[in-house]
């Protein structure tokens, strides 16, 4: 977020308002608290932490409420950046309702990279756990074109996903070599480290069992294409301590493993 505030021209993250809004369910309970720690971590000022929204099924008719306390929510004004922790169909209907009332800050969420709708993610941040086509990785070059001669085009995360779950697949298949049981693939599996250079990763198991990779990138929509605006990269992993807090510890090496 650092990154994506000096590529706006509004300086670091430092000072300022973060709005973070979730689902009312145990991930958007717990994303608020990790999302805080993180924003807090480079300096900014939480000013509202809410998991408000009914999660789907739920169907939510009127956002102007949500709206309206998100816009209000920096002592009357709103905020410089709101996280929205929640279902692709809320960060769709809640994102497109906060671009109609004029919010001018930086919102982002994770799951709203979909290039069938660029346009309605007008202005939004997207964190992506692995690189998207817009990246100048040439290993996004090289799985973009494989899956485009496979006939998918535009390419989103699901497909994208896809390529790395096959391509980890096959990792530890030839790990395993010749005489394959499901005893010997799931040792394997159980100590495996999965890598694409610049697009994915490094996700080290076991350590992966107990903590998702820290790895990703951000890409923003102007409304007609998306632009990386913070590379892909890995960071300290967040951890919470015994207390409730929160503490970075370097990944893999600071995760406990069984």
């Amino acid at each position: 977020m650092s990154a994506q505030l000096k590529a706006q021209g509004k300086g670091s993250a430092k000072g300022k308002a973060a709005a973070i809004i979730a689902d009312n369910n145990d991930s958007g309970k717990s994303g608020i608290e990790v999302i805080g720690a993180t924003a807090e971590s480079v300096g900014m000022d939480i000013v509202y932490k809410e998991a408000a929204l009914p999660p789907p099924p739920a169907t939510i008719t009127d956002y102007s409420p949500y709206v309206q306390t998100l816009m209000t929510s920096n002592d009357g004004k709103e905020p410089d950046v709101i996280f929205l922790v929640v279902a692709q169909s809320n960060v769709f209907s809640l994102g497109a309702a906060l671009n109609r009332a004029g919010f001018k800050g930086i919102q982002t969420n994770a799951v709203g990279y979909v290039p069938q709708l660029t346009a309605t993610a007008n202005g939004w941040s997207v964190f992506t756990q692995f690189a998207t086509p817009e990246s100048p990785a040439p290993e996004m070059a090289k799985i973009a074109s494989s899956l485009k001669e496979a006939g998918i085009d535009p390419i989103g995360q699901p497909a994208i996903a896809g390529w790395l779950s096959a391509d980890m697949f096959v990792g530890i298949l030839k790990k395993v070599g010749k005489n394959l049981t499901p005893e010997r693939f799931q040792k394997a599996a159980a100590k495996y480290t999965f890598e694409v250079e610049d697009v994915a990763g490094p996700t080290v198991y076991p350590q992966a069992f107990q903590a998702s990779t820290p790895c990703g990138q951000l890409v923003t929509s102007n409304g007609t294409s998306w632009t990386v605006t913070a590379p892909f990269a890995c960071y300290d992993l967040l951890a919470r301590t015994k207390s409730g807090s929160y503490k970075e510890v370097a990944y893999p090496s600071g995760v406990k493993s069984s």
